[in-house]
């Protein structure tokens, strides 16, 4: 983790010096060599995998074969998340000296696991191993069954938003739409991401969201993702403070009010 936060932090946002490609919750794909070389950091219990709850060697077998062979003949894919200075130690230990855009931190979510616990498994991955990239705003517009709450409302909510909005879902929704496997359940949250919006449009949407969370019932966040790169909550946005909190490829900080609208 980076920095603990305070309120003497505030600063003016920057643009995001990360290559556009790739940005928070983004899914990628992974070469066979990337995945041979992620399943050796699921194994290493001295590795990025946090094993602490779950020391059996038998678990992490079985994330390694899933993390480089799939599940149920479906390649998981890795979702982009912020890097951290401990992921550029790890990742120097395990690719030798290269550049911060040299690499990207991704997170696998590994489902069917006992006691229906899942694992998220934290890695570091050469940029070189990535095959394909899908954003939540892709995702959004592929097809799926609206078989528990947080789909339902997603499909709704589709419905609802103007087309001139760009409305993307990540988190356990984007991964059953991705992959076609149950990640969600009746107490899953939906979690959304609009892009290129007014405050009167998020406003809207974040009204929309209040509505849909009663009616099936369904925790949703929304997530607005700025130009600059950085994400905010859509609420908190909304609030009226002076500072909100702010999540980038890079960091997570709070920046005033006024520098986001």
């Amino acid at each position: 983790m980076g920095p603990s936060l305070h309120q003497e932090e505030v600063s003016p946002l920057q643009v995001m010096q990360t290559p556009k490609e790739f940005a928070r919750h983004d899914l990628v794909e992974i070469s066979p060599e990337g995945r041979r070389q992620l399943s050796g950091q699921a194994w290493d219990a001295k590795g990025l995998l946090k094993v602490d709850s779950w020391p059996s060697p038998s678990v992490r077998g079985h994330c390694k074969q899933v993390l480089e062979h799939g599940l149920k003949g479906v390649y998981l894919p890795g979702i982009v998340r912020r890097l951290t200075d401990g992921d550029m130690d790890s990742a120097r230990e395990l690719y030798g000296d290269g550049k911060e855009n040299d690499f990207i931190a991704v997170g696998f979510v590994i489902p069917f696991m006992p006691e229906s616990r899942r694992i998220r498994v934290p890695c570091v991955l050469h940029r070189k191993h990535v095959s394909r990239r899908t954003t939540p705003q892709q995702v959004a517009k592929l097809p799926f069954a609206p078989r528990t709450p947080a789909l339902a409302a997603l499909s709704v909510m589709k419905e609802r938003v103007p087309d001139k909005i760009r409305l993307g879902v990540w988190g356990s929704g984007a991964l059953e739409i991705y992959t076609g496997l149950p990640y969600t359940d009746c107490r899953s949250d939906l979690d959304v991401v609009v892009t290129g919006v007014s405050l009167d449009e998020v406003a809207r949407i974040v009204e929309l969201a209040g509505t849909l969370e009663k009616s099936f019932p369904v925790r949703i966040d929304v997530e607005v993702q700025l130009e600059e790169g950085w994400g905010v909550n859509g609420r908190e946005f909304l609030s009226g403070r002076d500072t909100v909190l702010v999540k980038g490829i890079r960091e997570v900080k709070l920046a005033r009010r006024e520098d986001l609208l």
